[in-house]
C-alpha cells in the first residue's frame, strides 16, 4: 500500500506545502550560489541545495505523485518577500556589488529554511493531533508515514 493511501486530503495538502517549500528552498539556494563570495559559504549552500533535491525526490517518490511540481506549486502562499530578495540579489549582481549580493543571499536562504521548517512543523503537529483518533493521517497509516518521513523532519 502506498503512503498516499494513508493520507487524508488535509494531510496531502500539508505534504504538498512541504514539497513546495523544498522547491522554493532549492530555487533560493541555486540563486544564492550565484552570489557566493566565500568558499565555505558556497560549499554549505551547495550541500543545502543537494539536501533540498534529495527531499524533493523522496517526497515525490513516497507520495507517488505523478506531477508533484504542479501540485506543489499550486498549494500554499506565494512569498513576495523572498521574491523581493531575489530581485535585490539580481540588482546587486548587475551593479557589481558582490558583497551586497551575498548578504542578501544569506537573508534569502534563511527565509527559505524557515519556510521549510514551518511546513514540516505543521506536518508534525498534524501527526501529534491525530494520535488516538482519526485525524489528518489515519491511525493505521500514522506509523508508516512517520517512518517514511522521519529522515526529513
Amino acid at each position: 500500500m502506498s503512503t498516499k493511501e494513508y493520507l487524508t486530503e488535509s494531510s496531502r495538502d500539508l505534504f504538498a506545502a512541504a514539497l513546495k517549500a523544498e522547491y522554493v528552498r532549492a530555487d533560493r539556494y541555486q540563486k544564492a550560489l550565484e552570489c557566493a563570495q566565500d568558499a565555505r559559504v558556497e560549499e554549505g549552500w551547495r550541500r543545502s541545495l543537494e539536501a533540498a533535491g534529495s527531499r524533493i525526490a523522496a517526497l515525490t517518490r513516497a507520495l507517488d505523485w505523478d506531477c508533484p511540481t504542479e501540485r506543489a506549486l499550486t498549494t500554499g502562499q506565494d512569498d513576495e518577500n523572498a521574491d523581493c530578495l531575489v530581485a535585490a540579489m539580481d540588482l546587486a549582481l548587475s551593479n557589481g556589488d558582490l558583497r551586497a549580493a551575498e548578504a542578501i543571499a544569506h537573508e534569502c536562504v534563511v527565509l527559505a529554511e524557515l519556510q521549510v521548517a514551518q511546513a514540516w512543523e505543521r506536518i508534525r503537529m498534524a501527526t501529534e493531533e491525530s494520535r488516538g483518533r482519526s485525524g489528518p493521517i489515519s491511525r493505521s497509516g500514522r506509523r508508516t508515514v512517520q517512518n517514511r518521513f522521519r529522515c526529513m523532519t
